[in-house]
């Protein structure tokens, strides 16, 4: 579960240094980070990166 986390946390910060640069606003990246802590669910987050960028 520890390991888990610590994935979980290094994707989280490269999709939030990645957003930075091709979200329209700090809101996304936000909703992003959000989404992925109340699902931990990286997968899912990567689909929304998909659709919505």
């Amino acid at each position: 579960i520890m390991l888990s986390t610590y994935v979980n946390l290094l994707f989280l910060n490269l999709f939030e240094w990645y957003f930075s640069f091709r979200a329209q606003s700090k809101k996304f990246t936000i909703l992003l980070m959000l989404q992925a802590f109340l699902n931990e669910d990286i997968v899912n987050m990567f689909w929304f990166q998909i659709f919505f960028t």
